[in-house]
């Protein structure tokens, strides 16, 4: 019974996916026109934007997991 409620939250997980992919562009983004010139502010947002990605990936990879039979 667990199964069928976790194969039909799916579509929650990756609208929370999409919702972090944004979230993260946009502060991104910001990040970035604020760096212009300041290395370490650059390097620091390049982190994030690394960070981002691979909790993306890591969400994207769970629900994978999630949805094998």
């Amino acid at each position: 019974m667990n199964t069928l409620l976790i194969i039909d939250m799916l579509p929650t997980y990756g609208l929370l996916c999409y919702l972090l992919v944004g979230i993260g562009v946009t502060l991104a983004f910001r990040g970035l026109a604020h760096a212009c010139g300041d290395r370490r502010r650059l390097r620091l947002t390049v982190i994030a934007l690394l960070v981002g990605s691979l909790s993306v990936a890591l969400l994207a990879y769970v629900t994978y997991v999630i949805a094998m039979p």
